[in-house]
């Protein structure tokens, strides 16, 4: 079973999984402005199916200014997440900015997400960023999001990222995988501190330790020298390279 057919099985377990969970009639984002969500949006999330809903519908729940009641908006996050997560397997854009798709999920809260549950969505986290690391392959990195981008998404969830981050150094053994990091080292990474506007300050030290960790540096190392002696970079990708060693300070 390839990694695609694996998401699909998870997002079929998420609608089995999330089923019991109703929407509610209180809507728990910004409805009362012409800038949040309108009613005409509200009708149709409690009118169409979970798995009918459109893209337009759920961006503009996703993009609506969060209410005060962050367990009433995880609940009823729960209730349209299966089919977030369809779209996202389909490729849609959800938000202006990928790092925020999950932001209203709050699965810090332990009252809300059951144990169950949390371990479905550390399953998906982790096949989703094997999917789009494998996609990177052969797709232009201009197309696509940076990695950093996704693990950001999920810790925005509230979800624990060090299996992602694991991952990710195993993944560095792929060269488009590693002209991604390059390109996020070279964006992100200011006197040694992992520096991403989306990244949460937690998240940030966590990156930035995770960069510095010696084992981590050597298998870095490995790999950007093992993509500096192949003969498929440009002159542009080999100069950044360069610059990538000298800020993790590898050379």
């Amino acid at each position: 079973m390839d990694i695609q057919q694996q998401l699909a099985q998870l997002i079929e377990e998420a609608y089995t999984l999330f089923a019991a969970y109703p929407l509610g009639q209180k809507i728990a984002v910004c409805h009362e402005f012409v800038c949040c969500l309108q009613q005409s949006d509200i009708d149709l999330l409690h009118s169409t199916p979970v798995r009918e809903l459109d893209r337009r519908v759920i961006y503009e729940y996703l993009d609506a200014g969060a209410g005060e009641d962050d367990v009433l908006l995880a609940q009823q996050m729960k209730h349209l997440l299966p089919r977030v997560l369809d779209l996202l397997l389909q490729g849609e854009r959800l938000a202006h900015s990928t790092e925020i798709i999950f932001a209203k999920l709050h699965c810090e809260l332990t009252e809300v997400w059951t144990a169950t549950e949390i371990e479905f969505m550390q399953r998906f986290a982790l096949c989703y960023f094997q999917y789009k690391a494998l996609h990177l392959v052969d797709h232009d990195l201009a197309t696509d999001d940076f990695l950093d981008c996704i693990i950001i998404m999920f810790n925005t969830a509230g979800l624990e990222i060090s299996t992602l981050l694991d991952q990710w150094l195993i993944l560095l053994e792929y060269p488009q995988v590693m002209l991604d990091f390059i390109n996020i080292i070279k964006c992100c990474l200011n006197d040694g501190v992992y520096d991403q506007s989306y990244a949460d300050e937690k998240l940030q030290k966590q990156i930035t330790a995770w960069l510095k960790h010696p084992q981590h540096r050597s298998k870095i190392l490995i790999q950007l020298i093992k993509l500096a002696e192949s003969n498929d970079l440009t002159e542009h990708q080999r100069l950044d390279l360069l610059q990538v060693m000298d800020q993790l300070k590898l050379n």
